[in-house]
């Protein structure tokens, strides 16, 4: 498998990091973990090995869609297509497989790493995996909402040079980088700083995020780069220059805002001990979940039981059992506005409806937890 470490630490995000810099890795696809800890409940202490992934002949494809009959092993690589992907067989230990389309998987996936941007179903179970889905979805709709702080102020300025090449009766082509610059400063006052600390916050997730991005957001990042610091750098030599970058900056936002649209569907019979995130619905319909950290921006539905880890989903969590008669915690989380249904919650069951906690004390037939007046109702 080549060089691993073992890591212990506070979190799984904080392992994974710490992982990084031992192996002397930059990103999280280069390398492979498997979790050392017999109960993975989110947010609590874990221990984990890391391996650095070992170079394949990876299987690319531009084309609307990809067969790949057979297993998903060393012999072919991870596997990366813009558009559609079937895979009649099992993703085998160490594998990345990425898609813009659906993904279609007929066996089971084992310790690998699933990314699909509309529909993924998988037939067989996932055992210590991650599966993404929606991720670039859910990403631009983040660099979005930051993006938007970014363009008011940018607008901000745009409109106080307009106003101040009016009074002094000049073009925009004669307000060089230096002075505006100087007029930045002038205009933006106290907040100055501000607007470059949410600058640069926007920047470096764009920069962290380059390989799951689409080239405009990067170039729009270092386009904003310069601009309030070194306007001459980053190709704005100009109020015309300027106001172009506004206009730019506003066409990104507007493109990429949340529409509403959460689409994105995973499907699967039985998960242990993974990572699964949905930028719509998750459906599990078989077996149920045992030690997963879960996470839906619409619903969850677990035809099955539930044995600890931590579910969350914004609208709906609806579950057939939960929680474990040999401990283990698990936890269910929704927003204010969510919904949880339980057809047998487990003693030890938590349940969050917003900020507010409901622990089942005995176990319990027919949960319905929701948010009524400010009051959680279970």
């Amino acid at each position: 498998m080549g060089e691993s470490v073992i890591i212990k630490a506070a979190t799984l995000e904080e392992a994974m990091e710490r992982a990084l810099v031992e192996l002397g890795l930059k990103k999280r696809k280069e390398m492979d973990i498997e979790l050392l800890t017999e109960l993975y409940v989110p947010g609590q202490p874990i221990k984990l090995k890391a391996f650095r992934r070992q170079p394949t002949g990876d299987l690319e494809s531009c084309g609307k869609s990809l067969l790949v009959e057979g297993n998903v092993d060393r012999t072919t690589g991870n596997i990366r297509t813009g558009g559609d992907l079937h895979i009649t067989g099992h993703v085998h230990p160490s594998l990345f497989i990425e898609s813009v389309g659906n993904i279609l998987i007929g066996g089971t996936v084992q310790k690998a790493i699933v990314e699909g941007e509309r529909i993924v179903q998988i037939n067989g179970n996932v055992l210590s995996s991650t599966i993404h889905v929606g991720v670039r979805d859910a990403l631009e709709n983040e660099l979005s909402l930051r993006l938007e702080g970014v363009v008011h102020y940018l607008e901000r300025i745009d409109r106080a040079i307009q106003e101040i090449l009016i009074v002094r009766d000049r073009l925009p082509e004669e307000i060089d980088a230096a002075e505006l610059n100087r007029l930045f400063h002038w205009i933006l006052e106290e907040k100055f700083i501000p607007f470059q600390r949410m600058k640069q916050e926007f920047i470096q997730k764009v920069k962290n995020h380059t390989t799951q991005l689409s080239d405009d957001w990067e170039v729009l990042a270092d386009h904003l780069y310069n601009v309030l610091s070194d306007t001459a750098k980053s190709g704005v030599r100009s109020a015309k220059d300027f106001s172009g970058l506004v206009i730019e900056a506003r066409q990104m936002h507007d493109r990429h805002a949340e529409d509403g649209k959460l689409d994105s569907l995973l499907e699967l019979p039985y998960a242990l001990n993974s990572v699964l995130s949905c930028n719509g619905t998750i459906k599990v319909t078989e077996k149920g979940l045992s030690n997963c950290s879960v996470s839906a921006r619409r619903d969850v539905y677990v035809e099955g039981i539930c044995r600890g880890g931590e579910l969350y989903a914004d609208q709906k969590i609806s579950i057939l059992e939960s929680g474990s008669v040999s401990g283990g915690k698990t936890v269910l989380k929704t927003s204010e506005t969510g919904t949880i249904t339980v057809g047998l919650a487990r003693e030890g069951t938590e349940i969050w409806v917003g900020t507010e906690c409901h622990l089942v004390e005995r176990d319990q037939i027919g949960v319905f937890a929701r948010m009524v007046d400010g009051e959680l109702c279970v």
